[in-house]
């Protein structure tokens, strides 16, 4: 893959397999995460709280012993009582078990794969379009959020220390831990006031769509891997 398909590609499995061997454990438990947050309406308490557990996964502040005990919890979770979601709930349950994998790119993939047949679903019963419609508008948010966490692997960014004045790396921070990206627009205005001319990073945080824990930028701000 090039630095163009990359920046261009609306195949999630192709940036995927891509990654494989050059992402962090992190930053693909990540993906997991935010891709069963699109479906947690789908979720009974119990398997939200695995969701939460896998993100703890993530960060390295739960154990593999932990993580296999709410893994087993989250397989024999019930079912949201909606007849409606009859057909998804089910893969639901099975994304966030996937989350919980031992591998991380086993985490990445099952996720990616079973959260991309439930959203083309819900498309193609809610909007009306064909099949093919729903599962390109499915890939197309697949890969915004893979390029959201994954940023150009092409072009690595470095931090200037003068960015990261008290204003910038406080807003960081509380974007990361309130996980409130609508707050990234500011991010920008503060890096900007602080001597950042860096595209990338402006141009990421202002832009509209999808921004999930593992953010690029943020990350890249507070020398998260």
């Amino acid at each position: 893959m090039t630095e163009q398909e990359w920046l261009e590609c609306t195949d999630p499995t192709m940036m995927l397999e891509f990654l494989r061997g050059k992402a962090s454990e992190r930053k693909l438990r990540l993906f997991a995460v935010a891709c069963c947050r699109r479906v947690r309406h789908l979720l009974v308490p119990q398997a939200g709280e695995a969701l939460d557990v896998a993100e703890k996964v993530a960060e390295g502040v739960v154990g593999s012993q932990e993580r296999r005990r709410v893994r087993e919890i989250a397989f024999h979770a019930g079912w949201v009582s909606d007849p409606s979601t009859a057909h998804r709930r089910g893969p639901a349950k099975a994304a966030v078990c996937d989350a919980l994998a031992r591998r991380a790119w086993e985490a990445a993939t099952g996720t990616a794969r079973r959260t991309r047949h439930i959203g083309v679903l819900e498309t193609y019963r809610s909007h009306d379009e064909d099949w093919a419609t729903a599962r390109e508008s499915q890939d197309v948010l697949l890969s915004e959020l893979l390029r959201c966490i994954f940023g150009n692997p092409f072009h690595p960014i470095t931090v200037n220390a003068l960015w990261l004045i008290t204003t910038a790396k406080q807003l960081a921070e509380a974007i990361y831990q309130d996980r409130a990206f609508d707050r990234l627009p500011i991010l920008a205005d503060a890096l900007e006031d602080a001597g950042c001319n860096n595209e990338d990073i402006l141009t990421h945080c202002r832009q509209p769509g999808e921004h999930v824990r593992g953010c690029w930028v943020v990350d890249l701000l507070l020398a998260k891997e």
